[in-house]
């Protein structure tokens, strides 16, 4: 069974953007657990027996990555309702339709994804392997302009961008 996570911009901008924060942990497990996708299964087969996998380098850096999200999401928090974060937000794009056409997107990707994968996200289905690549790739856009006010999610992206090249590869073979 998959757990959804839906995103939802609403008015709020500040409440969407931190709900969104929080829930990037699970989407990511969604991708990296094994019992949910076969991308780093796939990967570890393709991968020279003389490197470790991939299934545990990403781990440990999936770990090693969010070890320090509860900062991201207090440091957030911390900056709700001032001038710096609304007048940030508003620099980089992620306020009243700006926000909700990017969300609007991502959610579109991730439905589209879970949907296509029903249960299980087989990444050597082309179009699910499609659809993880836009979702992966939104996620990255997103997150990278809430990095120009909160640096520490330039963490996240590198993971992000990890598992995009890794998924990416696979269509190489």
């Amino acid at each position: 069974m998959i757990v959804m996570f839906f995103f939802f911009f609403g008015d709020n901008e500040e409440e969407s953007i931190l709900d969104f924060l929080a829930k990037i942990p699970g989407e990511i497990d969604l991708l990296i657990n094994p019992s949910r996708s076969n991308l780093l299964i796939e990967a570890d087969k393709r991968q020279s027996p003389q490197f470790p996998s991939y299934s545990n380098l990403v781990y440990d850096a999936n770990k090693e990555t969010f070890e320090a999200h509860n900062k991201i999401l207090d440091d957030f928090k911390s900056r709700m309702g001032t001038e710096f974060l609304r007048d940030g937000l508003r620099s980089i794009g992620m306020t009243q339709q700006s926000l909700r056409l990017k969300s609007q997107r991502l959610r579109d990707l991730y439905d589209r994804l879970y949907n296509q994968a029903n249960s299980f996200i087989d990444i050597m289905n082309g179009k699910t392997r499609k659809l993880c690549s836009l979702f992966l790739e939104q996620l990255t856009s997103l997150l990278s302009s809430l990095s120009k006010l909160f640096p520490a999610i330039e963490k996240i992206i590198e993971l992000v961008e990890v598992l995009k090249n890794i998924l990416d590869g696979l269509e190489i073979e």
